[in-house]
């Protein structure tokens, strides 16, 4: 028997079956591959038993300052009505919108400590202070900015460009999704009606894979 002159009696209908059958194997041995790359990004042992299977970071822009409602200024109140002090000044000699020297404002509201913590919350938060020991409040932030949209951009992604990848970005990367059809970040927008294209830094994807991006 000549092998090389074997393939001369393979009937049309023969090659077409034996190539269906060799691209369903192809099919399969990627669809196992999927879920054996899945299975070998095992997590390590923590040492605590994790709850949270997701996250929901509500960032409300143009919401009420943070010293109106958890970050008490005391020292601001004292100088509400006056000058900045110029030693306030060093970095910042110019504010956007303002011209000369602006004047100090206290917030007027009353702060007062919540629960067994003594989580201090102002007045303007009657229901959320009922749950005050159920809360963790960060006074350690800041930025370098005294501008508003860098100072956002820079809470959300780290740069006042916002030209990196998002918090919902790095979650993305770092966990992925537990469904291959639907996307592990996902955006809520309220209020956006023009499609402004500056808002896409705040769920932005930087240089990581576009699948990272939040999906409005």
């Amino acid at each position: 028997m000549n092998h090389l002159n074997s393939s001369a009696d393979l009937t049309r209908r023969a090659f077409l079956g034996r190539s269906a059958g060799g691209i369903g194997s192809v099919a399969l041995a990627s669809l196992l591959n999927d879920k054996l790359r899945a299975g070998q990004g095992s997590l390590p042992n923590f040492h605590h038993a994790p709850k949270a299977k997701r996250v929901i970071f509500l960032f409300m822009a143009g919401g009420p300052s943070h010293i109106d409602l958890f970050d008490p200024k005391p020292k601001l109140n004292e100088l509400d009505g006056k000058e900045i002090p110029k030693e306030l000044l060093k970095n910042h000699q110019q504010f956007a919108l303002i011209r000369g020297t602006p004047n100090l404002k206290g917030s007027p509201y009353t702060f007062r400590q919540h629960g067994e913590s003594g989580t201090i919350i102002s007045e303007l938060m009657p229901h959320l202070s009922k749950v005050a020991d159920e809360l963790t409040v960060i006074r350690s932030m800041h930025t370098d900015t005294n501008v508003h949209d860098p100072g956002v951009n820079f809470m959300n992604c780290g740069t006042l460009l916002g030209d990196r990848p998002t918090l919902g970005s790095w979650m993305s990367y770092g966990l992925g999704s537990v469904n291959d059809d639907l996307p592990a970040y996902t955006v809520l927008t309220s209020g956006v009606s023009d499609g402004q294209p500056l808002l896409q830094s705040f769920w932005g994807n930087g240089f990581l894979e576009s699948r990272h991006a939040g999906v409005p």
